[in-house]
Formats: structure tokens, C-alpha cells, sequence
């Protein structure tokens, strides 16, 4: 299912100026019209068993909807509240979370990672080389080999022993970059950074998210573990070409672990919208945020030869040409074996929207 889901936001705001419609009074009834015709459409071209997606108007949930089935062999519909594993946009909740004790001035984005976690190292390559820092984890520049692939991913559940065993590795194995000289995605860099979360705050990554974050927000359906009875009970099943597959054990939780649904995506959108304050409390501050959504190594020669897009902290991208006219973006897609998922928040605009998928296919 090729979604292109940033024109999803580019639909909704052309839907408020073509139907006379204002932000003071959104109804949306254009938008959420066109995208379900789209939605549907694209699912039956493509083979999609589920969708579930979410709109935001700043401190508003406009529009929830799940399309397809959650489970087809059972005949349970996707609903807004199936929960899915949402891969890589976990990226953007660690960042989060680690942000958070940035407010408390655990650490410093510039700090070495070997301030916060001491058992960090990897043999020397680059003579001159300055240290690998906690914003290189966020914002893909560290240099450290992007992917180590041992059981990161599998069908049945392995412990918590990937995070433990890769730091092992690290301090056998050389850096592939010099650090902060060009954007390598890296789904290694994540995982320190959640062993840096636990080590300044003293609990596990999950027990800290929802601690600092997942509570405050209501994220009722959110954890890095299937650790709730919310998640158990309304996860989807994962599908490819029309079959069911195994379930899916992502054992690398910072980087591509969690699960959620699109209502508790709403609610973290709605907290970035808000400068950091949420119904439940303030979850970061509004330098963080603003941190977060900054962009990042643009000074850097390679980068600029080689890359159109420009990232953030936990963001894969902050531009797209066909919305720079809307103003500030931030985006991320996240991809397992099966499930797809994606985030887009307009800053300026106040908009946001989170899809989630549970079939193998192309999401943009």
C-alpha cells in the first residue's frame, strides 16, 4: 500500500479552504471525506488488511478511524483504538524521553555519551576524532555502525539481552564515520541512547517512559514491552501479501519496540503542539521542543552533498517541498516485517497526523 501520507496533511488543509470551512470552526467534512475514499481505495489496490489513522488540530482529535481488519481470520475490524507496533517512530519517544532528563540537566545534548553511560567505547580508527555526543545519538551522526542484526528482530520472544550484548560488541568493533560528519540511519545509535536513559535515571527504559511520559500523556496503550492488557488485548495481527504472519519480538526496544495505537499518538502530537504541556502535566519544555524540532548538522559538507533532506532530534525529516509553503514540519515513518506506521506534525499550522499499518507494504 503506497501511502503518501504527507499529502494526508496536504488534503486536510486545501479540505478546510475548498469546503469555506475555518480553524475557528473545523468540521473537516471535505478532508475526512477524500481520505477515506483514498484509504479505502489504496487498501483494496494494494492488499491492506488494516489501517488505523488519527488527525489533529492542536489541542483537538478531529478524526479517528480504523479501516480493514485487525484480525481477518476472526473477523475483528482495525478500529482507532488497534494497537500496532509502530518500529521506527519509537525513535521519536526515546528522543522524548531522553529529553526529559535534559530538562532535569542530566546530561547536556553536547555532553560524550561516556558522561551518561560510562561503559560506551569502540576501538580507535580516526586519529583526531572528537567523541560521539548524545545529540549524534538523536540526530543520526554518531558514525557508529547503523545495524548489528543479531535477533534484533525475530517471531519468538528473546529477553531483553539484545541492548546488553551490542554495547558488548561496540567496544570490540571500530566506528564507520568520523562522528558529526554526515547522516547515517542508525538503529544502533538509539539503542546506546536508551542504555544511556537507563543509566542516569536508574530504571528500565520502559519503567522511565512511562513513568516521565506514557502516564503523564494517557498513553494508556503505549509501552515498549506487551506489557498491558490494552495492548494484548487490541493488537493487530501482522500481515504480508494477504497472509497472516507469526507475531513479531522486536528485542532492540529504543530504537523500534514499541506499541501504541493512533489515539495515543494523538495525545503525544497534541503535547508537541502544546509546548511540551499535556492535560496530565508538562512532559517536556518548551526548549526542548524546540531542541527537538531544530535542524540539525547543517553546517556539514558531506551532508549537504548527499542529503536533500534535514533532520532532527528523533525526526526523520523537518522538510518536504510539497509543505515547506505551511511552514515547520517534523516527520518519521517507522517498518517492521509487517507493520508500517507514520507521524507528521505542522508546527506552524498546528497540525498533525499519525497512520499505523498492519500489512508489508510501501508507507511514504
Amino acid at each position: 500500500m503506497k501511502l503518501n501520507l504527507s499529502r494526508f496533511v496536504f488534503g486536510m488543509i486545501f479540505g478546510l479552504a475548498l469546503s469555506g470551512q475555518t480553524r475557528a470552526t473545523p468540521v473537516y467534512t471535505n478532508t475526512i471525506a477524500g481520505m477515506t475514499e483514498f484509504i479505502t481505495n489504496r487498501m483494496a489496490a494494494d492488499g491492506v488488511m488494516g489501517v488505523s489513522i488519527a488527525i489533529v488540530d492542536d489541542q483537538s482529535v478531529i478524526w479517528t478511524q480504523g479501516f480493514g481488519y485487525a484480525d481477518q481470520a476472526q473477523a475483528i475490524p482495525a478500529t482507532a483504538d488497534t494497537v500496532y507496533r509502530i518500529a521506527s517512530c519509537s525513535k521519536t519517544f526515546t528522543t522524548a524521553a531522553a529529553l526529559t532528563l535534559w530538562d532535569e540537566a542530566a546530561f547536556l545534548l553536547d555532553d560524550p555519551v561516556t558522561n551518561a553511560l560510562p561503559g560506551f567505547a569502540m576501538l580507535p580508527r580516526f586519529p583526531g576524532a572528537g567523541p560521539v555526543t548524545m545529540r549524534m545519538l538523536m540526530n543520526h551522526h554518531s558514525g557508529i555502525i547503523g545495524d548489528l542484526n543479531n535477533n534484533t528482530l525475530t517471531y519468538v520472544p528473546a529477553a531483553a539481552i539484545y541492548s546488553g550484548w551490542m554495547m558488548d560488541y561496540l567496544r570490540t568493533d571500530y566506528p564507520t564515520y568520523t562522528p558529526d560528519t554526515t547522516y547515517v540511519y542508525c538503529n544502533s545509535g538509539f539503542i546506546v541512547l536508551a542504555n544511556a536513559i537507563e543509566s542516569l535515571s536508574g530504571m528500565t527504559l520502559n519503567e522511565y517512559a512511562q513513568a516521565h511520559m506514557f502516564g503523564i500523556l494517557g498513553m494508556t496503550s503505549t509501552s515498549y514491552q506487551d506489557d498491558k492488557a490494552s495492548i494484548t488485548n487490541n493488537l493487530s495481527k501482522p500481515y504480508m501479501q494477504g497472509m497472516e504472519m507469526p507475531p513479531e519480538y522486536v528485542q532492540c526496544f529504543g530504537t523500534g519496540g514499541m506499541y501504541s495505537s493512533v489515539p495515543d499518538m494523538a495525545k503525544f502530537i497534541k503535547m508537541l503542539l502544546a509546548d511540551g504541556m499535556s492535560p496530565g502535566g508538562r512532559v517536556l519544555s518548551a526548549q526542548a521542543i524546540a531542541e527537538m524540532t531544530a535542524p540539525q548538522a547543517t553546517n556539514l559538507p558531506l551532508d549537504k552533498a548527499l542529503h536533500a533532506s534535514v533532520n532532527g532530534l528523533g525526526w526523520d525529516t523537518l522538510q518536504d517541498p510539497d509543505l515547506n509553503y505551511a511552514g515547520r514540519q517534523c516527520a518519521k515513518s517507522g517498518s517492521s516485517v509487517s507493520f508500517r506506521s507514520y507521524m507528521l506534525v505542522m508546527l506552524d499550522q498546528k497540525l498533525g497526523v499519525a497512520v499505523l499499518v498492519n500489512t508489508a507494504s510501501n508507507l511514504e
